[in-house]
């Protein structure tokens, strides 16, 4: 079966751009679904009609639906001015379109227009050199006008305040705030309140010395709405709480003394009043979010240093909420986040570094969430921008922390310290991947980060890979890493109802949700599934399909044979030669049909399942007698079979088995000729088998447990095989042969009952499990360089198990 596998890269620092279905789970391994060419930039995340867009590389709007298919180029800005350097600076939607700004090496900025495709991106307007401050233009929507700041073409226009209707003619100034003469007023903070955009600018007056003061706009003339700052008096906020806004000042007196308050105002001229004066040589209230009815925020004061404040609107209501550091220090709270009724944030407490807190609105409901890099360094948690909030989407935070193990990576919490945990070492070691920009978009979380692989990455959660097995007991277990690495823990997935007792069970993902479902057929005749639950259970067996007791069933395979997502169930009955396929659909494993049948007369082996020309849709895969191999190619409904190769009748064919062995998309088939040792390769063209010798392996040993797996992570699968005295042998695929080898010995007194090819530390590197006589599970986690066999542990001694096998759990 066709799996998604991350592509080699070049060992050069890069930014990536990830994606994460956002579900409970353990920590899982990265894939690459994308190839972003050069120094990406994944950012600016956003969502016009259910498609997500950004940024990347020199100008380069992409839209991605999570999917390889629907990851995509829409339109490179630059592609007109190829000497020139351009980059996409900000992006918002605004009349069912996106627009963005970009700008060049000399600091030139245009507005485009996209409706996400590249006839439709268009640019709209050019401004001046410089057009924009460090601070990003403020795309704000208000009264149904798109508000940004910018500087104009005129050689001596400053910042001001523009509305666009995402036309040429249409992006105007509204008034010039600087009236009379070229002095920049600096608009920020653009805020929409009751229909009308709300901002700061400096208050020209009559000298460059006034204050930072609160303005709005109706789109058409600005007005000047407060005058409470003094010379080079600052201006925090707005933020809106209870109808009202809310903003702090900063000024300094003719004798250097300075001095913060609080306030807030209806929005009317006049209409502010002071809450509270925070004295001297304090900034006013910064970082402030609206939580429960009231405010908080981050204040500096002589007394507690720099802490949480919280204020209801009222001097007696507004004060310290907890000196998490007492004395004067500080513990420099940020990344103020709502979740789950509770505020979230990161603060230093002298004694574990900074790390996750979070707030109720209490002093005693203040608390810490968890250490997550045990000592004072702290794992300093953080956000997207500046001041930083965390990302938040199904039931989770995630957030960007530090560890001496992992470096910085992504880690989430469900506010809880048991619940708070990494969820992927994208760069293995201490180095980290830094994830930034994270944004949860169509249930997805979207981020970037830097590390030594470029590419656009899903972390698929549900596909934890696991040993599920069932025990003489009829408990269906599934085992999986343990909390500790190199542990495996064991856990009772659902207990076999007594018509299944004794009986044989499958894993598939009949139901889409990329967790195994667990299937078994009752004597009878009729197929139980036993779906996944969202919360990692399994819901009780149902009776989905009736198969006739009157044939064998010799073989049965799942696969996904007409491309749906979902895993159907096909048995073949070789009396007849029939290949009945059950197809999954929503309600369940349903509409069986004979969908091909094979000459009864033939002895028929080495039955597998494959995607062969990459279309998405699985298809069989077989050794008709003995030396032709022939593939059943799906087409959606049913599975015409040719031969696609014969094999020399002169040897005899051992491990014959299926893998994508040149990283094409199309699965390939390798052979070994047992007399004379050479290691044969038939590569996929799509409707036949091009068949060249790999390697050569020794005639003399009695090679076994031979099996496919990508062992270095190159989207290339590779052979894993035992030799003589315990010794296992990797060679890796380079594409057109196998080459690198490497080899370990393992005790001649283990004795291997069965061997499993999985992920089972989550790296993106396969691995291998094997369990001994006497119920001991060893496994070898790759790379391909060296072959570390571990103990992970042991299954009990007094339980016989039956169908052993790999599938996905949470």
């Amino acid at each position: 079966m066709k799996r998604l596998k991350k592509k080699s890269q070049p060992l050069t620092r890069r930014r990536s751009l990830s994606v994460q279905t956002l579900e409970t789970r353990q920590m899982l391994a990265a894939n690459p679904i994308l190839q972003l060419p050069g120094l990406a930039h994944g950012g600016m995340f956003t969502d016009l009609n259910d498609t997500v867009y950004f940024a990347a590389n020199d100008g380069e709007l992409w839209k991605t639906d999570g999917s390889v298919a629907g990851s995509q180029l829409v339109h490179d800005l630059g592609s007109a001015e190829e000497s020139v350097r351009i980059t996409i600076t900000e992006m918002s939607v605004f009349n069912d379109q996106l627009v963005l700004t970009a700008s060049d090496e000399s600091g030139t900025v245009d507005l485009w227009v996209s409706d996400g495709t590249n006839g439709g991106t268009q640019q709209v307007y050019e401004f001046g050199g410089a057009a924009f401050s460090s601070d990003g233009v403020y795309f704000t929507e208000a009264g149904g006008q798109l508000f940004f700041s910018v500087k104009g073409l005129a050689p001596d226009s400053e910042y001001e305040i523009w509305k666009t209707d995402l036309t040429s003619g249409g992006t105007t100034m509204v008034t010039d705030l600087s009236t009379p003469g070229p002095y920049s007023e600096s608009p920020r903070n653009l805020t929409s309140f009751n229909g009308e955009l709300y901002f700061t600018a400096i208050d020209p007056g009559d000298s460059e010395t006034d204050g930072r003061e609160l303005w709005k706009s109706n789109g058409t003339v600005n007005t000047l709405v407060t005058d409470v700052n003094g010379p080079d008096g600052q201006l925090v906020g707005p933020v809106i709480a209870n109808g009202e806004l809310y903003f702090g000042t900063r000024s300094t007196d003719g004798s250097g003394i300075s001095s913060s308050q609080l306030w807030k105002t209806d929005g009317t001229i006049g209409g502010e009043i002071l809450i509270k004066d925070f004295g001297n040589d304090a900034p006013g209230l910064e970082r402030a979010v609206e939580f429960n009815g009231k405010l908080i925020g981050v204040v500096t004061d002589e007394a507690s240093g720099t802490e949480l404040w919280v204020s209801d609107g009222t001097s007696a209501g507004t004060g310290l909420l907890k000196d998490i550091v007492p004395g004067d220090t500080g513990s420099y709270p940020t990344n103020l986040t709502k979740f789950n009724n509770e505020l979230y944030f990161s603060a230093n407490d002298g004694i574990h570094g900074a790390e996750l807190w979070k707030t109720d609105g209490t002093e005693a409901g203040t608390v810490l969430v968890a250490d997550i890099n045990p000592g004072p360094d702290g794992s300093y948690p953080y956000g997207t921008g500046y001041p930083g909030v965390f990302a938040e989407g199904n039931n989770r935070l995630y957030f960007s922390a530090t560890t001496a193990t992992n470096g910085s990576e992504l880690w989430s919490s469900d506010g809880t310290s048991q619940g708070t945990e990494l969820v992927a070492d994208l760069v293995p070691g201490t180095d980290g991947s830094y994830p930034y920009s994270m944004t949860f978009l169509q249930d997805h979380l979207f981020f970037g980060t830097y590390g030594i692989n470029d590419g656009t990455f899903v972390l698929n959660p549900s596909n934890v890979d696991s040993i599920f097995a069932v025990s003489s007991g009829d408990t269906v277990i599934k085992a999986q890493q343990g909390a500790s690495p190199g542990s495996l823990s064991s856990t009772a997935a659902i207990a076999l109802p007594g018509n299944l007792a004794g009986r044989d069970v499958l894993t598939a993902d009949t139901n889409g949700d990329g967790i195994s479902d667990l299937l078994s057929r009752a004597a009878d005749g009729w197929w139980y599934v036993s779906e996944s639950a969202p919360n990692g259970d399994w819901t009780p067996f149902v009776k989905h399909v009736y198969w006739s007791t009157s044939y064998a069933w010799d073989e049965v395979r799942t696969g996904d044979f007409n491309g749906d997502g979902l895993e159907d169930l096909a048995g073949f009955e070789a009396t007849g030669g029939r290949w009945l396929v059950s197809s999954s659909q929503a309600t369940g494993l349903a509409s069986s049909s004979i969908q091909t049948i094979w000459s009864p007369t033939i002895t028929w082996s080495d039955i597998q399942v494959g995607d062969f020309n990459n279309d998405g849709r699985d298809d069989l895969f077989a050794r008709a007698g003995g030396n032709k191999i022939v593939v059943a190619k799906s087409t959606g409904t049913n599975l015409p079979t040719t031969t696609w190769v014969t094999l020399a009748a002169t040897e005899e064919w051992k491990d014959v088995l299926v893998g994508d062995f040149d990283g094409d998309g199309n699965d390939d088939f390798t052979a070994r000729a047992n007399a004379g040792g050479s290691i044969i390769t038939g590569l996929s063209t799509g409707t036949a088998f091009s068949v060249s010798t790999w390697a050569h392996w020794s005639a003399a040993v009695d090679w076994s447990n031979t099996r496919v797996g990508d062992f270095n992570n190159d989207g290339r699968d590779d052979l894993i095989t035992l030799g003589a005295g315990n010794r296992w042998m990797v060679v890796g695929s380079s594409g057109t042969a196998f080459g690198s080898q490497v080899t370990a010995s393992w005790a001649a007194s283990l004795s291997f009952h069965e061997v499993l090819v999985l992920d089972l530390d989550g790296d993106g590197n396969d691995d291998l499990a094997t369990r001994t006589a006497n119920n001991q599970w060893y496994v070898w986690t790759a790379p391909l360089q060296s072959i570390n066999l571990r103990n992970w542990g042991t299954w009990s001694a007094n339980v016989s198990w039956r169908s052993i096998q790999t599938g996905t759990s949470t």
